[in-house]
């Protein structure tokens, strides 16, 4: 922060009403001195090759302003997908008060496996790099510049991506992202918000955008700090996330279509070890909707989800066979399997890629708005004739056919494997009717003593809930009874 002295005359300062008690001038008061911290500047350049390499660079300022944010910032994490990227921290200083530097040499930094790999070793290709930031305190201010490579494009020739300014959590001064692609290489640049003119460099075309948010904390009348609410210029009605920058090179929905049938169909044909075990699940079901619903139930119920938002490391599905033999997996590996399973009883499938609070940008054909994936498969209808039915087999608790209240009315890609991909609405309405009852029976003796039995039915979301809490009751109670050492 910069402060301008103003020298005054002393004929001007007799003129001035003195003040009733000594204070700090309004000027120099720094109006973000009670924020745990305050972001001087959040930079990301991303700069893009025409095969779909590229890289980027992080650099960001941030003055710490307490003891507890100092602990959050004391051990930086940098986090990449080994299979297609590597990472550096290119350096890591803390500015002192007094003007001094403290360089923490980026050497110190250790590599060791995301924290997910250690309850799911199928995602070993995630990594993390930790380093411990010397000398860091309340009052300094920490700078640091992450580099990540992209060594391998996640489709040859093509490249997305979507950024979110930082809005809500904090005071950030200076915000830009920066995107930088060849001169003569299509992209569709979407921004409706935040508006910048591409210019020309060096054979590049580079755009900038700038963002900030100043409004400071505020302290109720108990004293204690609430972040400043500030409104959100990118995001829907419903309050969902849109992006403030996106970019794709893809032309249409059904490129993108293309791009990902070319990763999952192969993986979701049915090798004889699925197709056995297809027929061991479906062994006493009678009609196409039985068997649908007893694949459902074995891979919502006794599959494990790993809680991987989509693209995370890799874009491509492990095989059924990975899936069955580790017993977990993330969104897309438990969609592989379940539309496997339902291939081998002879039913018609589609994977589909939605965003779970993310409003999709229709215009543009971008992987980057979608962070889960989906099933569907055609059953007969009443009349006999298809309907697509959707399946989350994520949402493990969830009843066959329902869908979680998130994903629920919103545009997603349906991928078939035989026609063109295209975006479609999920249903709006779960497959019957809500409905809650509760009733309480109970008798009150001479003595005050109540003795009461009370019923809940429930056939709505708060269902989910419920069926949520005693699953996780009821795995609690397994471990307390598990012997200890």
């Amino acid at each position: 922060m910069k402060l301008r002295l103003i020298v005054l005359s002393a004929a001007v300062i007799a003129t001035l009403p003195l003040p009733s008690h000594t204070q700090t001038p309004a000027s120099s008061v720094d109006p973000y001195r009670d924020e745990p911290f305050v972001f001087e500047r959040y930079d990301t350049t991303t700069t893009m090759k025409a095969d779909g390499t590229g890289d980027i660079v992080q650099h960001v300022i941030v003055r710490i302003q307490s003891d507890g944010v100092a602990r959050q910032f004391s051990v930086l994490n940098l986090s990449y997908a080994s299979a297609n990227s590597t990472a550096t921290m290119e350096f890591v200083r803390v500015h002192k008060p007094d003007g001094g530097t403290v360089n923490t040499p980026v050497d110190d930094a250790m590599e060791m496996p995301a924290e997910v790999t250690r309850e799911a070793p199928m995602y070993s290709d995630l990594k993390e790099k930790h380093l411990p930031v010397r000398s860091l305190a309340s009052g300094d201010r920490l700078e640091y510049q992450f580099h990540t490579v992209l060594t391998k494009a996640q489709a040859p020739g093509q490249f997305w991506g979507a950024e979110h300014f930082l809005v809500q959590g904090g005071v950030v001064l200076e915000q830009s992202l920066t995107l930088a692609v060849p001169e003569k290489t299509y992209v569709q640049v979407w921004s409706p918000n935040h508006k910048a003119m591409p210019v020309t460099r060096d054979g590049m075309q580079v755009w900038t955008w700038t963002s900030s948010q100043t409004k400071a904390s505020a302290r109720d009348e108990n004293g204690k700090m609430t972040v400043a609410k500030v409104k959100d210029p990118d995001e829907d009605a419903d309050g969902r996330k849109l992006p403030s920058v996106a970019w794709t090179t893809f032309h249409s929905w059904a490129e993108v279509g293309d791009w990902y049938r070319g990763l999952a169909e192969q993986r979701l044909q049915p090798t004889a070890s699925v197709r056995a075990k297809a027929d061991e699940l479906t062994r006493n079901a009678k009609t196409p909707q039985e068997q649908a619903e007893a694949l459902y139930r074995f891979v919502a119920t006794q599959v494990r989800y790993i809680s991987l938002s989509f693209g995370v490391g890799r874009f491509q599905p492990h095989t059924p066979d990975e899936v069955l033999d580790h017993g977990y997996g993330d969104c897309k590996d438990k969609d592989t399997l379940l539309e496997s399973l339902l291939r081998a009883k002879g039913m018609t499938t589609a994977p589909v890629l939605i965003g779970a609070g993310i409003a999709p940008v229709t215009d543009v054909p971008s992987p980057s708005v979608f962070n889960h994936a989906i099933t569907t498969v055609e059953l007969p209808d009443a009349a006999g004739k298809p309907e697509r039915v959707w399946l989350d087999s994520t949402a493990e608790v969830a009843p066959f056919r329902v869908l979680m209240p998130v994903i629920r009315d919103q545009q997603a890609l349906v991928i078939p494997d035989k026609a063109p991909a295209a975006m479609e609405k999920t249903p709006a309405n779960p497959p019957y009717a809500y409905h809650e009852d509760f009733v309480a029976e109970g008798t009150l003796d001479s003595d005050g003593l109540l003795k009461s039995h009370m019923v809940l039915t429930a056939r709505s979301d708060n269902e989910l809930e419920l069926r949520s809490m005693m699953r996780w009751v009821g795995e609690q109670s397994i471990v307390a009874s598990l012997p200890r050492c």
